[in-house]
């Protein structure tokens, strides 16, 4: 495989990820910005790609990214919570894994932001806890049910003894 072939595949890889990822040079101008990125914010490669990434992520955020990957010692850190702006201004609670690349020699050349779509994460914990509540309501009327039918059969039986012992009176 030539370097070329290789380069192509490895943009294909990156695009095709179900995962929005971001990759970014050292003064966070994005590099590359996936399919799965771009039906997330709304914004089309050209509008994105070579622009810094603080059009999408407020610089205060970027600042504390970059801080905690200092401070960390490592060169990746996990679970910052944060909101990501759409190209229609909404904001997109997120979850950003960040990564620093780093070449052969251990100098940085970028970093890469894993992003997990909260909003998607919250409506499936919004179902799962509505589909809770509709098995506890279920599971109560049952037993309701059966408290109430205990009783009424012991009535209905003493009822129809009442009525075979009337008729033979």
């Amino acid at each position: 495989m030539t370097q070329r072939q290789e380069t192509e595949y490895l943009e294909r890889v990156f695009d095709s990820s179900p995962v929005p990822l971001i990759s970014l040079d050292v003064r966070f101008r994005v590099i590359m910005f996936n399919a799965a990125a771009r039906r997330l914010t709304g914004y089309s490669t050209e509008e994105i790609e070579g622009r810094r990434v603080t059009g999408i992520l407020p610089l205060r955020r970027i600042r504390m990214i970059i801080r905690a990957l200092r401070n960390s010692g490592t060169y990746s850190m996990d679970g910052y919570m944060t909101r990501l702006v759409a190209k229609d201004g909404r904001e997109i609670p997120v979850r950003l894994k960040a990564t620093s690349l780093v070449d052969s020699e251990g100098r940085l050349f970028g970093n890469l932001l894993v992003v997990s779509d909260l909003g998607e994460i919250r409506e499936v914990h919004s179902k799962m806890l509505e589909a809770e509540r509709l098995a506890a309501i279920t599971e109560t009327a049952i037993s309701i049910n059966h408290e109430i039918n205990n009783p009424l059969c012991s009535i209905l039986g003493n009822t129809q003894l009442m009525l075979m012992d009337k008729g033979n009176l």
